[in-house]
């Protein structure tokens, strides 16, 4: 949901001068970009590296600056699953800044959906958007664009642009436990998943998906990752319903746990 932000500046801008505010600025910008390149915290869209919002949390780290959710609610809407949320950022001087945003299955590649995933969705994309807000010009320092990927991931739809790319996606659709999914409902939901097992941590997260896709070769019992990307459509489809199975009883001992 757009609007409702409430713009501040923190006691340092107010006292320091131009040309120190912006050394400051490229000291934690040349700080953040050999931590997203590494840690891989980007997608590339018409050229440009969209940082994901791991990414941002980190630059607000770096300013001291700290994201707090002040709400989440769910959207009344017919045949819809939809929720908003509002993040405030909280300054070390007490200061604060305000953004919201939403979620929908409505929305382009989304309509396999959880609504936990949603819902979740909803508070991420307003921490990444209360620091866009706040802090874009330091992201651009850094060289990266100032939109963060998952604003971009609702503007072109996440079968498009995926936190893990399990390379193009076939769109025959398929049945899981007796409802029919396409394959890139299958995928949304192995990255929602995944992220929540693992707390968003992108290395963590990247061996889990290196572990679902092990396989061992019959003439020598060595264990290699499969790469999804080489296989042809049929045999794609029958490894991502296969993930798609492991990851949902993996999911679901983790959820009885919590």
């Amino acid at each position: 949901m757009e609007g409702s932000e409430i713009a501040v500046l923190p006691e340092t801008a107010l006292t320091q001068s131009p040309a120190e505010v912006i050394g400051r600025a490229q000291v934690i910008a040349n700080a953040l970009a050999p931590i997203i390149e590494k840690q891989k915290l980007f997608t590339v869209i018409g050229g440009k590296k969209h940082v994901w919002v791991e990414g941002w949390t980190t630059m607000l780290a770096m300013l001291n600056v700290f994201p707090t959710v002040d709400f989440v609610r769910k959207l009344e809407r017919p045949d819809e699953v939809a929720y908003e949320a509002r993040v405030v950022l909280k300054f070390a001087d007490g200061r604060v800044f305000a953004a919201e945003h939403m979620c929908s299955n409505r929305e382009a590649g989304k309509s396999g959906w959880p609504e936990y995933a949603v819902k979740s969705m909803a508070q991420t994309r307003a921490v990444g958007k209360a620091a866009r807000l706040s802090f874009s010009w330091i992201m651009s320092l850094a060289g990266y664009a100032t939109t963060p990927a998952e604003e971009m991931d609702a503007a072109v739809g996440s079968v498009t642009v995926p936190r893990y790319q399990f390379g193009p996606q076939p769109t025959e659709t398929t049945g899981t436990s007796g409802e029919v999914k396409t394959i890139p409902q299958m995928a949304a939901e192995i990255k929602s998943w995944i992220g929540l097992m693992c707390n968003e941590d992108p290395a963590k997260m990247d061996a889990m998906i290196r572990d679902f896709t092990k396989w061992k070769a019959k003439d020598t019992g060595e264990e290699k990752s499969l790469d999804l990307n080489s296989l042809p459509n049929i045999k794609k489809i029958e490894w991502i319903k296969r993930i798609h199975n492991n990851v949902s009883h993996r999911y679901t001992m983790f959820a009885t746990k919590q």
